[in-house]
């Protein structure tokens, strides 16, 4: 029984390696100046995946709602929360745990949107004018 997946959880699943990767990149590679290095290494996963996984008539939404998962969800909350006074408050040493469930909130959140997105516009060109 091989299990085969669908166009769409593919660029999902590129969504989450992207967010995955920025919030790796930024906690653990390079953390005091890695921002912008992580949010760029997140961001090839998204655009790779909308390239090859998404239909020629979404790829800006397509786009736009991946990169958002990937700052709002990767790179933000590392950087928040790594070496500043709100993240020592708050997590002290050890950011990971807090960042990472925000990641999965966000990820999450932004998964369900883009399929309910995704579902409105499919069913707005179904309508006859």
């Amino acid at each position: 029984m091989v299990s085969t997946i669908s166009t769409d959880q593919k660029f999902d699943l590129s969504i989450v390696i992207g967010a995955v990767l920025a919030l790796y990149w930024i906690l653990y590679i390079d953390p005091l100046t890695g921002e912008v290095l992580g949010l760029v290494l997140g961001s090839l996963p998204v655009l790779i995946g909308v390239y090859l996984y998404v239909e020629p008539e979404q790829y800006v939404l397509q786009s736009l709602v991946g990169l958002a998962a990937v700052a709002l969800g990767g790179a933000a909350p590392a950087t928040i929360l790594y070496q500043t006074p709100a993240g020592d408050w708050l997590v002290g040493s050890q950011p990971l745990p807090l960042s990472l469930g925000i990641m999965l909130v966000v990820v999450v959140a932004t998964l369900v949107g883009r399929r309910y997105i995704q579902s409105t516009v499919d069913s707005s060109d179904s309508v006859p004018a």
